[in-house]
C-alpha cells in the first residue's frame, strides 16, 4: 500500500474466500472501518470475501484489471463525453 494509504493492499496466496477474508480481518479495526471501496476483478470468490470481512465497503469493478482488459474495448475507443 502506498504511504498515502491508497493503492494495492496486497496479494494473498491462493484464490479462496477464506484466505482473502482472513487477510482483511487481520488488519486493525481502525483500518477496516476506513475502507469505503474495494476495487476487484469480477471473481465471485473475492467479492464474497470482501462482503464477509468488510460488509460496509462497496465493491467496484476494477476496469483496468488485466482479466477484464481482454474482454473490454480499448479505453481510447470509449467515448467519455
Amino acid at each position: 500500500m502506498g504511504t498515502d494509504g491508497r493503492g494495492l493492499f496486497g496479494q494473498v496466496e491462493g484464490r479462496n474466500s477464506a484466505s482473502v477474508a482472513d487477510r482483511l480481518t487481520s488488519q486493525p479495526a481502525s483500518w477496516c472501518t476506513q475502507v469505503r471501496y474495494v476495487a476487484i476483478d469480477l471473481c465471485a470468490t473475492f467479492r464474497t470475501a470482501v462482503h464477509r470481512a468488510l460488509p460496509h465497503a462497496a465493491v467496484v469493478v476494477d476496469c483496468f484489471h488485466p482479466s477484464l482488459r481482454r474482454e473490454s474495448p480499448p479505453l481510447d475507443a470509449i467515448s467519455f463525453g
